[in-house]
């Protein structure tokens, strides 16, 4: 009774707390059906229940993705995953090392997480009518769902056989994405810190990000070692020429000598002809800047 909103003043007054209901003092075939048991209106106090409702929205979690900061060890990571998948459901299990046919089944789970969490809309429209929305940021790259369902981009070189699948269809990446980003990186690393062009051309190899020159832009310039092997050069402010450069006068009045070497020369045009040093001297008019 103190459960259904009773207060312990009350409960002396309350028949139905210290004798219970009505039908148990009769006889046994008095009593009501297990159907019909119920407690009168007046004798019976309903519980107060609270009633609420919860909107919940499909969110991708992205989190192991966002936690490494080397592409390649993401793949390891999530091959491992896979693996450990496959042997706690298969008879046949699977150990060693990592094939590269199990990195590739890793690297396509992930882009069908990246892309179902940056394209979830398209998706759904690819789906249904293999077309998406007007109002999309795809439109113009007519995207279609391949066996892998991964967005790939439709482009005109379907027919030229000498290229492979990725290559004739690039994998949309969306262009704010870690997972984008580590792609940027590796090739950036792999091409020996190569300028933004070719990375980005790299890049387009396999895969078509959105906004891809920016975020090249942004990989290479927010790399360390790019930036401590290409530093800033300072550039002195020129001094004012001297008396002798800017006053007229006559010819070798001021001179200059300049002296260089030594330069390894041949002492004739014979191919195993001895081999001497040489010297230059330069004499030259500091006013004309003639030399002899």
């Amino acid at each position: 009774m103190v459960s259904r909103g009773c207060c312990p003043a009350k409960i002396g007054e309350l028949t139905l707390w210290w004798k219970g209901p009505l039908w148990l003092h009769k006889e046994d075939a008095d009593w009501p059906k297990k159907k019909n048991i119920y407690c009168q209106a007046d004798e019976a106090l309903l519980e107060a229940r609270t009633v609420s409702h919860v909107l919940s929205t499909v969110k991708y979690d992205l989190s192991i993705v966002e936690k490494y900061s080397s592409l390649l060890k993401l793949l390891r990571v999530i091959a491992l995953c896979r693996r450990f998948m496959h042997n706690a459901s298969k008879k046949e299990r699977l150990s060693g090392a990592l094939q590269a046919g199990e990195i590739d089944k890793a690297e396509s789970s992930i882009i069908r997480l990246v892309q179902a969490s940056s394209f979830t809309s398209e998706i759904q429209d690819l789906c249904k009518s293999s077309q998406v929305s007007p109002k999309s940021v795809l439109l113009r790259l007519r995207p279609f769902l391949d066996k892998n369902n991964l967005i790939r981009v439709s482009g005109r070189l379907g027919n030229a056989s000498t290229l492979n699948e990725s290559q004739q269809h690039p994998i949309i990446l969306p262009a704010k994405g870690v997972f984008t980003k580590l792609i940027f990186i590796y090739w950036h690393d792999n091409l020996m810190h190569g300028g933004q062009q070719a990375v980005l051309s790299a890049v387009r190899q396999k895969y078509w990000p959105l906004n891809g020159r920016n975020i090249a832009r942004h990989v290479v310039h927010r790399c360390v070692k790019c930036f401590k092997y290409r530093p800033a050069v300072v550039k002195p402010i020129m001094g004012d020429l001297p008396e002798a450069r800017v006053r007229p006068a006559q010819a070798f009045k001021k001179t200059g000598v300049d002296f260089a070497g030594p330069f390894i020369i041949k002492s004739s045009l014979r191919r195993n002809a001895l081999l001497n040093k040489a010297y230059a001297c330069l004499f030259f008019a500091l006013l004309l800047k003639q030399g002899t």
